[in-house]
């Protein structure tokens, strides 16, 4: 649940959001399409905090334990943004350019465009085949969650430059790109505290 409601509030903030205080009503319309992974992850990351606070459990090794399988399930998910076309790329004029012509599409109809979505399901891929192979070899908690959040901030900040209909932040940078390089840093500093912290505690 904690998961739903921020994909939805991160859509209505980072879309439209002059549409949606125009339209109160909309903003639990969810059946009209409008989500966003990355609020599903902030969501996701706020509820599994206060789950393991109130079951007393180690939060790390909890998100330790979900981050394969939340890296599959975004490389599995992405098919549908592939098949519904609403989250489409950039017009280009490579030979490996998809083209969507069903008028039911979100998409730009009838132009090549960036097949962005198999590039973020190649992308999403790798990431789960780093924490697949990697997680076994972690003697601290948290290290796998960790090498998910980091290759998952530098996947979406790539694959944004090719993105046709970016959700913008502020100064035309899409936030998706502003939110990955903040995995990225926050992962990365993460990974110093726990690392160090477990040195001590060895020590």
């Amino acid at each position: 649940m904690g998961g739903i409601l921020g994909a939805r509030i991160y859509f209505i903030l980072f879309s439209d959001l002059a549409y949606f205080l125009q339209k109160p009503w909309e903003i639990v319309a969810v059946w009209h399409g409008g989500i966003g992974i990355i609020g599903a992850l902030l969501g996701g990351f706020l509820t599994a905090v206060w789950y393991c606070r109130r079951k007393k459990l180690s939060f790390w090794r909890f998100a330790d334990t979900l981050a394969p399988g939340i890296a599959l399930g975004q490389t599995v998910g992405v098919f549908a943004c592939l098949l519904n076309g609403d989250s489409y790329g950039k017009p280009t004029a490579l030979p490996w350019a998809i083209t969507y012509t069903d008028p039911r599409s979100l998409a730009l109809l009838n132009v090549p465009l960036h097949p962005i979505e198999i590039y973020e399901i190649v992308n999403y891929l790798l990431v789960f085949l780093l924490v697949w192979k990697t997680r076994g070899n972690y003697r601290t908690d948290g290290f796998a969650f960790l090498t998910y959040l980091a290759g998952y901030g530098v996947a979406r900040f790539s694959v944004e430059f090719f993105r046709g209909n970016p959700a913008i932040f502020a100064w035309g940078i899409p936030a998706a790109q502003v939110f990955g390089v903040a995995l990225i840093l926050v992962s990365l500093a993460c990974f110093y505290l726990l690392g160090r912290k477990s040195t001590l505690h060895r020590a």
